[in-house]
């Protein structure tokens, strides 16, 4: 846990130690998972237009973080993650853009189970790195839509995992 208030801390600092050269963006979506909806939320913020000398490409940093759980036949799931991200913006055409980078987080499984046997519970977690993909159509200059894709370290609770959702631009 130490070390998950560390990594926010440092995010926080990074963030305010760069001057925003682009606008910030909120987004607030719903996973795929056979089990239960698993819900996400992420902040970002441009700080560097035309990243690495190339032209319109935009890096952007910021947060996230994902819960989702569910209870059947006496058995209670939960999943949480929560870390920082780097993303870097490409425009393809005037409303769409693709994105992609990775993230550095900090993830939580805990299971339970009550029944017949007696009460059981197992969790475990620990620091992770995400790959991130996706792409953002945008309404006007403020609302849009996002599909996204992301490969985890931790294969056993999470692996792949794919959302959609809405994004506001401000």
């Amino acid at each position: 846990m130490k070390k998950l208030a560390l990594l926010i801390v440092a995010v926080a600092f990074l963030q305010i130690g760069l001057k925003a050269q682009d606008s910030q963006l909120i987004k607030v979506g719903i996973g795929v998972n056979s089990n239960a909806t698993p819900i996400e939320a992420s902040y970002e913020r441009g700080v560097k237009k035309d990243f690495l000398g190339v032209k319109n490409l935009t890096l952007g940093l910021g947060v996230y973080g994902s819960y989702y759980g569910y209870n059947k036949d006496g058995w209670s799931f939960s999943y949480a993650i929560i870390g920082a991200r780097a993303l870097v913006h490409y425009p393809i055409f005037e409303k769409l853009e693709a994105y992609a980078g990775f993230m550095l987080g900090y993830d939580k499984a805990t299971i339970t189970y009550s029944g017949p046997l007696g009460d059981l519970t197992a969790s475990g977690g620990g620091f992770q790195w995400n790959g991130v993909g996706g792409l953002r159509y945008v309404f006007n200059d403020h609302w849009g839509v996002y599909a996204e894709a992301n490969y985890s370290s931790t294969s056993g609770a999470s692996g792949t995992a794919e959302s959609i959702g809405v994004a506001y631009k401000f």
